[in-house]
């Protein structure tokens, strides 16, 4: 490496340390939210697929389900900012129409859930994807008044499988950073402890309606994911997002763990825009590692994919312009008008312009099948997790691996346990 890149490189590791040491010292002597209490609705810990048979049978009603979500919302939603657009009363309504249709017996349980396998139960929508009469601004303050005419194709999917959409979520701007946060909703608190962010966001599901929308190589870096509490309700959720395109996978294949090929990588190998992995994460990761290889009788083989390192340049080169609609990300930024990165740049510095810093500067990775594994909480409350990552079109292994985690380590843990 030349005398002229190390030192370019030395000078980006210490401006994004020094930069990183500021928003630390703001976030010091910030407001300091409260915490969240622990959820004691009993519907809110259950998971969706066993909701949705409790519908079916008419053990619980939708409406009860979701007035429950809903108090929980609004609850929490003025410390932690999540949700920043509702339409309970639509979904109450909506609630309603299917009690009303479970009670009138004119479909046995069985073509209940053949026809709406999530018949009654809430979700929320990331406020990039259009939903029929809620905002789509993606974060730009320049679209902040849109209103979406109709719902994306995983929303109308979603819809018509008889889940019942609460509102839109936070995200981060063009969604291209790891925490929730815009200059038209603001920033999206940690529910584990609000002082901390929350994250922000395999080609199968279908992109449409999302902002910023996909074309060319983008859709295989921006993919549409269900996001579950639980790893048993996720093989549904993606069945009804995916459509026919579901028959490209294998989820209702049978998964021998004791036969696949296991490797484990605690790091990308050092990148100067990355931070080192927290040591509490490495051996949460080290603990799944013994756990397979006890449990399983599998050998865990350590792997390092030396050009990981990279993968921020990368994906930044390929994000950066649409081979079919010549759209790069600042374009999308500009909104129709001209937009120079390194005067944003300069303005955000002094708190004039009307963009994020991670908009301006686009940070993210991979683009293979991905299942994020909770493994409880750390010393400090807050979730602890692996990355399950499979070849292409193989997300059926790695759903089972988080299935098989779930249920013999710890899963999803509620905030306010500890």
């Amino acid at each position: 490496m030349s005398i002229s890149r190390r030192v370019l490189g030395f000078a980006l590791w210490a401006s994004s340390r020094l930069l990183l040491a500021v928003i630390r010292l703001i976030s010091f002597f910030s407001w300091k939210p409260p915490c969240l209490s622990p959820p004691r609705d009993p519907l809110l810990l259950t998971p969706a697929s066993v909701l949705a048979k409790k519908i079916r049978r008419g053990e619980v009603k939708s409406s009860v389900v979701v007035q429950s979500f809903i108090s929980r919302i609004r609850e929490v939603n003025p410390i932690i900012n999540a949700l920043v657009y509702d339409r309970f009363e639509e979904a109450l309504h909506e609630a309603k129409a299917v009690d009303d249709l479970v009670s009138s017996g004119t479909q046995d349980e069985e073509t209940l859930k053949k026809n709406y396998p999530l018949l009654g139960v809430p979700l929320t929508v990331k406020e990039a994807f259009a939903l029929q009469g809620m905002p789509q601004s993606s974060g730009l303050l320049s679209r902040r008044s849109l209103r979406s005419e109709h719902d994306a194709t995983v929303v109308s999917r979603l819809k018509r499988a008889g889940a019942i959409p609460l509102g839109v979520t936070n995200c981060s701007e063009l969604c291209m950073w790891y925490e929730s946060s815009n200059n038209v909703y603001g920033r999206t608190r940690n529910p584990y402890n609000p002082q901390y962010i929350v994250g922000g966001s395999s080609g199968i599901v279908p992109n449409e309606g999302q902002f910023p929308d996909a074309h060319g190589c983008r859709t295989e870096l921006l993919c549409t994911g269900p996001m579950c509490r639980y790893a048993v309700d996720l093989p549904l959720v993606l069945k009804v997002m995916a459509g026919k395109n579901i028959e490209k996978l294998s989820l209702d294949k049978e998964v021998s763990l004791c036969s696949l090929k296991f490797f484990s990588m605690e790091n990308d190998g050092g990148c100067l825009f990355v931070s080192p992995v927290d040591e509490e994460l490495v051996q949460a990761q080290r603990r799944v590692v013994k756990h397979l290889e006890v449990e399983l009788g599998v050998s865990v083989q350590p792997i390092n994919i030396y050009n990981l390192r990279y993968s921020f340049q990368i994906w930044s080169a390929s994000m950066s312009s649409d081979g079919s609609k010549g759209q790069s990300f600042t374009d999308l930024m500009a909104n129709g008008s001209s937009l120079w990165p390194s005067l944003e740049l300069l303005k955000w510095m002094f708190g004039l312009s009307k963009h994020t810093l991670p908009a301006i500067g686009i940070f993210n990775v991979l683009g293979l099948p991905v299942t994020q594994c909770p493994l409880g909480l750390s010393k400090a409350g807050l979730p602890l997790g692996i990355q399950i990552i499979s070849s292409q079109h193989n997300d059926h292994l790695t759903l089972a691996l988080a299935q098989h985690l779930e249920k013999s380590l710890v899963g999803w843990t509620p905030p306010g346990s500890i």
